[in-house]
C-alpha cells in the first residue's frame, strides 16, 4: 500500500495570536543522554509551528530518507509499516494529511495521533481519537510517552532501541523530534520518556524506531544525515516559513 502519490502538500495556517510564539535560535541541538551503563547521543529538532510547512512523502520503500530533503531545513520517519495478509507491505495507523485519510486509525494500536491543526500540534490518545475539524496532519503510532509533563506509567523498562519521538511544548506551539543515535542500542521506552520530561516535553510519542530512526537537516550550508532511512513507506517533511 503506497500513498499513491509521490507529494502530499499543505500549509499550517497561521492563527491569529502565534505571531509571537517561541522561535528556537538554531533547528538542531545535540544532546546527551545518561544510561545506567552508557551514554548516548540524542538529536533534537525544534519547530516552532506558526508559519511551519510540514509535507508527507512517499518514499515507495526505495527512496533512501536522506535523498528526501529536497530544500526543506528537515526530513524524519514516520509511523509504522508492516505486511498484509497478501504479503504486501501495507501501513499500520492513522495517517492524514492535507484532508486525505492515506491510512484509516487502527483501533488495536493502543497509542496516540500526533495531530497538526490550525497551527497547533498536539498528541492525543489514539483510543477514542476523535478527529478535529481542521486537520493538516495526523499520524498513530505507540506508544505514548509522556503526558501532561508525566511519563505514562507502565512503559517498557528492558530492551533498548534507536528511537524517534515527537515532543509537543508551549501549549502546542512547538513541536519537537528527538532521535537518539541509530548507531547506538539507545534506550528502553521508559528511559527515553524520562529523558523526554527532562526536556520539557508536554505530551510526547514514539514514533517509528529501530532501523527506521532516520533523518537529514541542513548545517552551515550542507546536508547532515542521520541514520540510513532504507526502505522506508514515507517521510515527515517541515520547513519554516519566514
Amino acid at each position: 500500500m503506497l500513498l499513491g502519490a509521490a507529494l502530499v502538500a499543505f500549509w499550517l495556517r497561521p492563527v491569529p495570536g502565534l505571531a509571537d510564539a517561541p522561535r528556537a535560535a538554531a533547528l538542531h541541538g545535540l544532546l546527551q543522554m545518561s544510561l545506567p551503563d552508557r551514554t548516548t547521543r540524542v538529536h533534537r529538532f525544534r519547530l516552532p509551528t506558526a508559519g511551519l510547512r510540514a509535507e508527507v512523502v512517499d518514499l515507495q520503500y526505495r527512496t533512501l530518507l536522506g535523498d528526501a530533503l529536497g530544500d526543506a531545513d528537515l526530513v524524519v520517519n514516520g509511523g509504522y509499516w508492516g505486511f498484509g495478509r497478501d504479503a504486501r507491505r501495507v501501513l499500520i495507523g492513522l495517517l492524514h494529511v492535507g484532508g486525505q485519510e492515506l491510512s484509516p486509525l487502527r483501533k488495536t494500536l493502543d497509542g496516540g495521533v500526533l495531530v497538526l491543526s490550525r497551527g497547533i500540534a498536539s498528541i492525543q490518545p489514539s483510543r477514542g481519537y476523535q478527529k478535529p475539524a481542521d486537520v493538516d496532519l495526523a499520524v498513530q503510532c505507540s506508544p505514548r510517552l509522556v503526558a501532561a509533563g508525566s511519563v505514562i506509567p507502565k512503559l517498557k523498562e528492558q530492551g533498548g532501541a534507536a528511537r524517534t519521538g515527537a515532543c509537543v511544548r508551549d501549549a502546542g506551539k512547538t513541536l519537537e523530534l528527538y532521535l537518539t543515535e541509530p548507531r547506538d542500542r539507545g534506550p528502553s521506552l521508559s528511559q527515553f520518556a524520562g529523558f523526554l520530561v527532562a526536556q520539557g516535553c508536554e505530551h510526547a510519542l514514539n514514533l517509528d524506531g529501530g532501523p527506521s530512526t532516520a533523518a537529514a537537516f541542513r548545517e552551515q550550508g550542507e546536508v547532515v544525515r542521520v541514520g540510513a532511512g532504507r526502505e522506508l513507506p514515507y517521510a515527515l517533511r517541515f520547513r519554516q516559513v519566514r
